[in-house]
Formats: C-alpha cells, sequence, structure tokens
C-alpha cells in the first residue's frame, strides 16, 4: 500500500491532492492495520461507513450493486483512463520497468472487464428462489471457475461505488493520524495554521458531531 501511496505522491499530478483510501473490512483487522501503515502520510484519509472503524463491510447483495453503479457509467460512455496512472505493486512482475508493469496491469483490467457478465441462475428446486449473478468467474451455469480471475474487475466496482458515495457526503473518511499517533509524535510546526491543521481531526466537516450546547443550572 505505502508503494502506491508513494508511487502516487511522486507524480506532479497528485503530490498536493487528497488520498481517498478504501479497504475492505470484512475479514478482520486488515483496514485498521491498513490505516496504521499508513499513520505517517498527511493528506490521506481512509474511508469509515461506520464512526471509528476504518473500511467498508459488504452484505450479501453488495456486489450487484456495485455493478450496477458502474455499468450505468459505462453506458453513458462515461468511464476512462485518467492521464496519469500508476502500477507499482512490488509483487507483480518486480524486474520489470514501471512503464511495462503498468502495460501489463492494463492488459490483466481490460481482459477481466470483458469476461465479467450478467449470469441468471435457475433454481433445480422449490425451495430456492431464481438468482441473478454478476461474475468474471462463473460459468454458464453459475458456477465458479478457479482458473478464472476478478480482482481487477471488482476493485473498480467497489472502488467507484463508495468514491460516490464518500463524494455526495454519503460515508466519511478520517486520517490515521489523529487515531494512532500520540501527541509527542506529531510533527512539529512552526506555522499556526499547521499546528492547526495536523491537531484538527481529519474527519470532513459533515460527519463531525455538533457540539452539545452549556446547560445553565438554575437555583
Amino acid at each position: 500500500m505505502r508503494a502506491h501511496v508513494e508511487a502516487l505522491r511522486a507524480s506532479e499530478c497528485f503530490r498536493e491532492s487528497e488520498l481517498v483510501i478504501i479497504p475492505e473490512a470484512n475479514l478482520g483487522n486488515e483496514a485498521q492495520l491498513v490505516a496504521y501503515d499508513l499513520v505517517h502520510y498527511t493528506n490521506l484519509n481512509i474511508i469509515q461507513q461506520y464512526s471509528g472503524k476504518y473500511g467498508i463491510f459488504t452484505v450479501p447483495g453488495s456486489r450487484a450493486e456495485y455493478v450496477l453503479r458502474l455499468s450505468r457509467k459505462f453506458n453513458e460512455h462515461a468511464v476512462m483512463y485518467h492521464d496519469t496512472v500508476v502500477a507499482a505493486n512490488p509483487f507483480t512482475a518486480p524486474s520489470m520497468s514501471g512503464r511495462q508493469r503498468l502495460a501489463k496491469v492494463k492488459a490483466e483490467f481490460e481482459r477481466q472487464l470483458a469476461m465479467f457478465e450478467r449470469v441468471p441462475r435457475t433454481s433445480k428446486n422449490l425451495k430456492t428462489a431464481n438468482e441473478v449473478l454478476y461474475s468474471g468467474v462463473a460459468n454458464n451455469e453459475g458456477e465458479r471457475v478457479s482458473t478464472k480471475r476478478e480482482d481487477l474487475a471488482m476493485a473498480m466496482a467497489f472502488g467507484y461505488y463508495w468514491a460516490t458515495q464518500y463524494d455526495e457526503h454519503l460515508v466519511a473518511a478520517r486520517s490515521a493520524r489523529d487515531r494512532f499517533l500520540l501527541p509527542h509524535e506529531l510533527p512539529r510546526a512552526s506555522a499556526a495554521s499547521n499546528v492547526a491543521a495536523v491537531a484538527a481531526p481529519s474527519v470532513p466537516a459533515f460527519a463531525r458531531p455538533e457540539p452539545r450546547a452549556k446547560r445553565h443550572k438554575s437555583r
């Protein structure tokens, strides 16, 4: 994750941009560990679906919501590559140059998108209902094929859905700095404005609770 962040920061286009990390949190403490791992980066926030917990908790039915929202954008011809795309996974062909690695990742990503489809599955008995699968790893019978992959395609659908939720102020994002760093670990700043920026919570304004009104005791 740090390699991805540093690759983005190395680009002039994203050097001063706010970076929002959208990890999945279903499997345990992975999202919290991601947040902790990124604690020393500034202007970087991690999505919080629920207050006090980093990451997104997916539920049955989430996949269809993610895919259908992205599909609508594809139908509007509104999906395209950004001018600056980075591929910095150190475990993907480490001997390759950055340009070669990016070309390989883009080719795999486009292959997965082409394989992704809507698969109707008819129930074989009266106890279960018919259903529709949205998958890049299922055959015509709706059964998983172990040789297929869909991780990049699903990452795009997952990321796009929650990025739009964040953009519409339906979920919040918070920096790991104000949760994991102790006061003496925060960087010193000479300007008062910088001190305020570090000390203030990084939760967007829409997610901050309203201050409680002071109560006056009556005698």
